[in-house]
């Protein structure tokens, strides 16, 4: 579902990726990359609140290979909402 959800990001259907996310995260609740894939694609939409709530969790979580892409987004998201 990851996958499908990533391809769906890559073709700009950002909406029909969060639901695939979503989708994978009711499977494995706590799949840190389902997170941080949501956390691009609200990114993407502009929705800089979600985007920081989600990339924040990735952060926390200590995963070492998605942690500094985490940062990246809720870098962008900060300044998105002028923080």
């Amino acid at each position: 579902m990851i996958h499908e959800g990533v391809e769906l990001h890559d073709e700009g259907k950002f909406k029909e990726a969060i639901d695939k996310y979503n989708e994978a995260l009711t499977l494995d609740p706590k799949s840190v990359q389902a997170i941080y894939e949501l956390s691009l694609s609200y990114l993407a939409l502009q929705d800089y609140q979600n985007a920081s709530k989600y990339s924040t969790q990735v952060v926390n979580s200590g995963n070492k290979q998605l942690s500094p892409g985490a940062y990246a987004v809720k870098s962008e998201a900060l300044a998105g909402m002028n923080k």
